[in-house]
């Protein structure tokens, strides 16, 4: 008998799953719960970094120097983490959750980059990462179970 890496036995669940009806077990809960979460702060993410897209715009119409192809990609990101956010409250996918991941570190790169400040989407990053991770290992071993059955 293989060991068992979580503290969820997913020998216990219903054969012949898919996996989005895997992810919405009633067990899995407590990994969803990060997707929520993550979903949440990347629409929050997305939202203030848009908001700061048109105090930079505004920094412009002023008459100060700003590199608007810079700030534009940011907004663009900033855009896409409200998506992603979204989309992850909506449908708890894991491939959604890594995208998500990726935009908060880019965007946290970026940020870096410029002399800026690591916002809250590099929560997101983390929350949404570590659900997907886990979810994505639980589904792994469910999948290599249901080869055993007989």
């Amino acid at each position: 008998m293989a060991k068992q890496k979580t503290p969820i036995d997913v020998t216990q669940f219903p054969a012949g799953l898919t996996k989005k009806e895997f992810v919405m077990l009633p067990e899995l809960k407590k990994y969803k719960s990060w997707f929520t979460w993550a979903g949440i702060v990347g629409i929050v993410s997305g939202i203030l970094g848009f908001a700061s897209f048109g105090q930079v715009a505004e920094l412009e119409a002023q008459g100060y120097q700003v590199n608007m192809g810079f700030y534009g990609l940011f907004a663009i990101l900033s855009v896409a983490e409200l998506v992603f956010g979204i989309l992850l409250l909506v449908k708890k996918d894991t491939k959604i959750a890594y995208v998500l991941g990726v935009l908060g570190l880019v965007t946290a790169v970026l940020a870096l980059a410029s002399g800026g400040r690591i916002g809250a989407g590099v929560i997101a990053t983390v929350l949404a990462i570590f659900g997907a991770h886990n979810i994505d290992n639980l589904w792994k071993e469910y999948q290599s179970n249901q080869g055993n059955i007989i």
